[in-house]
């Protein structure tokens, strides 16, 4: 079995290629799938997949400019990419398609297409590119990339398809892809909203209550396994070492620089309180191998008092009185040589040769220039994160102490993932609000929308709570993702539903290509569960749920309240 480190680091690498293609093939596979179930044209089809692909290749590029190089985690991008890209196009074609029905020429179908889908297009591109760039503000080096190439590559796709996508429009669509279930839907939200949103309103109350409950309660893994890669060879060959030697691996370690007597009787006496709250049950201090420069500074002038030429003689002439051999005794000659000439430095590597056993404790525990020491500590199988941050707290009191290690860290990382949560996506909700605001210039349908946003959420996260979906600390930066995607079919409905005095048709229009790109983007999201990058895989996982919560609500709450409010107050709303 080979693991560490440098293992580690070498099969990530080497998964980096597998997951780029594994993950971009299964989200283009689903788009074009589900295109062509929808229209069943082929021309259309390949001209969306080359788009997708030059933006993902445009994207790359100013993404390499910009960063040097790619993290881990900003690989799945082209995944979300193909799942979001194709938005614009399904929403073209079908506006085409349906003015080609209507008896319009191809250059005329094409111009209304266009006139139709270009603001809905933009105004989505536009807020759910902001979503993604709030995750540049990040701490996370890998998801301010992964935000940063989403959002380029949404922006690009966007222009890209409005400009060049016309040229694989022709015909009319196919008889076999026609859409009467949606525009029966449409004719129900239009005739009878009321039923509909009351389905809605009651499956979005019991999606807040349920998330607020504390029944089931959102699990958060906050283990380091929830970050590594499980399935490589290295990652095996680890968890099987864990499994065999527990208290080998996960140690707290307790740093102290500039160890004197002070600060490491105060270490020991704050470990010893912390095994006595139970914090930890176990500890190796560093206390008896730290080399102390006044000790060592009294010990060499005591040294420089005595003649230790005369002690090794008197040595010699006992092993000769009682008949004993001397090369048994070569070492201890050796140390009498050794402390007659006393170095000039305070460091193991002044006294202990090269070869020593002890070098496997020292190196583990006293820095090689004497600056620094460690203790070892070892913690409850049951220990919180709270614990954590409390035994953090009393080492950190210590001056010149402080308390890391791999677990220690993630138990660091809550707060600040909390904070991430509420600033990001407080900052992500408030900048889509104002955007929204400027675009609806109505404040019915700004109120609906919103609230259709915060139920999503909220079945989101009842939804990961029935189905016990572990989040990680990286995962909460799904909040923004998803605000960020699902405020999209949304804003498509509700231009639609403003289209004049026949929205029933033009909302028919919008439902299709929106429930396809709902599809198409939830497949984006869920190809990265493929991924072998835990932090990757279970943002895919929320992230595809809260896609999933947002296409349910658009339309159950967004489609039948934007035609109920066409329908009271058609001269109110803004042109």
């Amino acid at each position: 079995l080979v693991t560490g480190r440098a293992a580690y680091v070498d099969e990530i690498s080497a998964s980096m290629e597998r997951d780029i293609k594994l993950t971009s093939f299964v989200s283009l596979a689903a788009v074009v799938g589900l295109f062509w179930l929808g229209f069943r044209r082929l021309w259309p089809l390949v001209g969306i997949a080359v788009l997708l692909a030059i933006s993902a290749l445009l994207a790359t590029a100013m993404g390499g400019l910009v960063f040097g190089s790619l993290n881990v985690v900003a690989i799945g991008f082209c995944s979300i990419l193909f799942g979001l890209g194709d938005d614009f196009s399904l929403l073209i074609c079908q506006r085409y398609y349906r003015a080609s029905a209507d008896g319009l020429s191809r250059r005329d179908a094409i111009a209304q297409a266009l006139k139709l889908s270009g603001p809905g297009i933009f105004w989505v591109a536009l807020t759910t590119a902001t979503g993604f760039l709030a995750l540049c503000f990040a701490g996370s080096p890998g998801f301010r990339q992964l935000g940063a190439l989403v959002a380029i590559g949404v922006l690009l796709a966007s222009g890209i398809m409005l400009i060049i996508l016309p040229l694989f429009l022709h015909g009319k669509m196919p008889p076999t892809a026609k859409d009467t279930a949606f525009l029966n839907y449409a004719k129900r939200c239009h005739s009878q909203p009321l039923p509909l949103l009351k389905v809605g309103g009651v499956l979005g109350f019991l999606g807040l209550i349920l998330c607020f409950s504390p029944w089931r309660t959102l699990q958060f893994d906050l283990t380091p396994a929830s970050l590594e890669p499980t399935r490589t060879p290295a990652a095996k060959a680890l968890a099987l070492m864990m499994s065999r030697f527990p208290d080998t691996f996960e140690p707290v370690i307790a740093v102290v620089r500039n160890p004197d007597v002070h600060k490491l009787a105060a270490l020991d006496q704050a470990m010893d309180e912390a095994k006595t709250a139970g914090l930890i049950t176990s500890y190796s201090s560093p206390k008896p191998l730290v080399l102390l420069q006044q000790t060592f500074l009294e010990n060499r002038k005591t040294l420089r008092g005595r003649d230790l030429t005369e002690t090794a003689m008197t040595l010699s002439a006992v092993l000769d009185q009682h008949g004993l051999e001397p090369a048994a005794f070569r070492e201890t000659f050796r140390l009498f040589e050794g402390m007659s000439e006393p170095s000039s430095g305070a460091a193991w590597g002044a006294f202990l040769p090269e070869n020593s056993a002890w070098w496997f404790l020292i190196d583990r525990m006293i820095s090689s220039d004497g600056t620094m020491a460690a203790a070892q500590i070892q913690t409850p199988e049951d220990i919180t994160w709270n614990d954590r941050l409390l035994l953090s707290e009393k080492l950190s009191g210590i001056s010149g102490v402080s308390a890391t290690g791999w677990s220690q860290t993630l138990a660091s990382l809550v707060p600040w993932a909390r904070g991430e949560l509420l600033t990001f996506g407080g900052a992500v909700f408030g900048v889509i609000a104002i955007i929204l605001a400027f675009v609806y210039r109505d404040w019915r349908a700004w109120t609906l929308h919103l609230a259709a946003m915060v139920a999503s959420m909220a079945l989101a996260a009842t939804i990961l709570k029935l189905l016990n979906v572990p989040i990680n600390i990286l995962n909460v930066l799904a909040l923004p993702l998803v605000l960020g995607v699902g405020v999209d079919y949304g804003t498509h409905i509700i231009l639609a539903s403003r289209e004049g005095s026949e929205n029933q048709n033009s909302l028919a229009q919008v439902l299709k290509p929106v429930w396809i790109s709902g599809l198409t983007t939830i497949c984006g999201f869920g190809a990265l569960v493929l991924a072998m990058n835990p932090a990757l895989s279970g943002l895919g996982a929320v992230c595809a749920v809260g896609v999933f919560s947002c296409l349910i609500m658009a339309f159950l709450l967004v489609a039948p309240g934007a035609c109920l409010i066409a329908r009271l107050a058609p001269d109110k709303i803004p042109a």
